[in-house]
């Protein structure tokens, strides 16, 4: 794996072997893994995996809304083991892209407070085929939910404020 570093994104080339290299134009993917204070450029998220083998490119965007199994949401606050969760976050785009056809990948996670309608997250998979680009979209944002060292604190109106476990994968 080529890494390069630069203020919290890593830029990365995945060369391990995968099971979709069968194909005479492989290339490994390359994805993109920031955790940010800023507000997420969806069309920078685009851009980036936009590739000229691709023929889909799925977005998922994650965004606070105003209510929970807490009360009424105000404000969302999240927190993150940084460089644990870019490691995990690259390792679950390496288990997808070994198990679906993928030409790109960005992952791009808000820290800090967000508010309402904001996105907390983006993930865009772009890949020859919808069915692989959805499959390994929803693969890595369900991995996230579950298993990166990022947390979520619900500030509710009238100041309550409620820590939130990662969300169950349903089956």
């Amino acid at each position: 794996m080529n890494e390069k570093e630069d203020g919290g994104e890593y830029n990365t080339t995945l060369n391990e072997e995968t099971n979709h290299q069968k194909t005479g134009n492989y290339k490994p993917p390359v994805s993109r893994v920031k955790i940010t204070a800023k507000a997420i450029d969806i069309g920078s998220v685009i851009r980036f995996v936009s590739d000229k083998g691709s023929g889909a490119t799925v977005l998922f965007l994650g965004t606070v809304r105003n209510r929970s199994e807490a009360g009424k949401v105000k404000i969302m606050e999240y927190e993150a083991y940084e460089k644990m969760a870019v490691k995990e976050i690259m390792k679950m785009i390496r288990d997808a892209t070994g198990r679906w056809q993928v030409c790109r990948v960005a992952v791009i996670h808000r820290i800090g407070k967000v508010k309402l309608k904001e996105p907390s997250v983006a993930v865009a998979v772009s890949s020859p085929h919808r069915r692989d680009a959805f499959s390994a979209c929803m693969y890595i944002i369900d991995s996230i939910k579950t298993q990166a060292p990022i947390w979520k604190k619900e500030i509710l109106e009238g100041g309550r404020e409620v820590w939130m476990q990662g969300a169950e994968i349903s089956k």
